[in-house]
């Protein structure tokens, strides 16, 4: 079996459930499959957590629990294209070439934006880029998606982004980078929290 996918552990979007469940806040945790953490030790601190392995499914789901948040984080990693269509069992290799067509997949934080505009939404975007370029995209992006917060990090920079313990993410809003963090994933979501905060305050 052959699969296209990213490396994504999960570790980010954890880290930053934790971070508001310990600041006393209720947390619902959509995620897909870990590779970051057990279950064991952590779970419990979440007023909820669920589970999903498709795109659409993180979409269905996250637009359901969106509507009641007051802070919304899309720390994931869904797939941008799939399968324009599914087969039922496996293809038997004496079928011959095959052509796999690639479809769009609908984008969760457009639609979670638009479910719940009264929320603060702080989207995440990984990109094979550094410095200025990287916080460019990230402007485009939050731009586009109507967003108050993204971060933003480079997925060429040794130690930063998928399969990382550590991260460096540049906090963006419309006002331009509102911090720079290089640390481990755990303190990230700290001092993102705390941006989030203030600027949840402040509106």
């Amino acid at each position: 079996m052959r699969i296209v996918t990213n490396p994504s552990s999960g570790l980010m979007g954890v880290s930053i459930a934790l971070e508001a469940a310990w600041r006393g806040a209720r947390v619902v945790l959509v995620h897909g499959p870990l590779s970051c953490c057990s279950w064991l030790g952590w779970k419990n601190y979440l007023a909820k957590t669920v589970s999903v392995e498709s795109t659409e499914e993180m979409l269905e789901r996250v637009l359901e629990e969106v509507k009641e948040a007051d802070m919304a984080f899309y720390a994931a990693a869904p797939a941008d294209y799939k399968p324009e269509k599914r087969e039922e069992g496996k293809i038997p290799s004496i079928a011959g070439s095959i052509s796999l067509v690639l479809v769009p997949t609908k984008k969760i934080v457009e639609h979670a934006v638009k479910t719940n505009p009264n929320a603060l939404h702080v989207g995440f975007t990984a990109e094979p880029l550094t410095g200025e370029k990287l916080v460019a995209k990230a402007l485009e992006k939050l731009e586009r998606y109507n967003l108050d917060l993204i971060a933003a990090n480079s997925t060429v920079e040794t130690g930063s982004g998928f399969a990382h313990e550590t991260n460096h993410i540049y906090i963006v809003s419309r006002d331009g980078v509102l911090r720079e963090v290089r640390a481990h994933k755990r303190v990230v979501a700290r001092l993102l929290l705390d941006v989030a905060m203030q600027r949840y305050q402040g509106r």
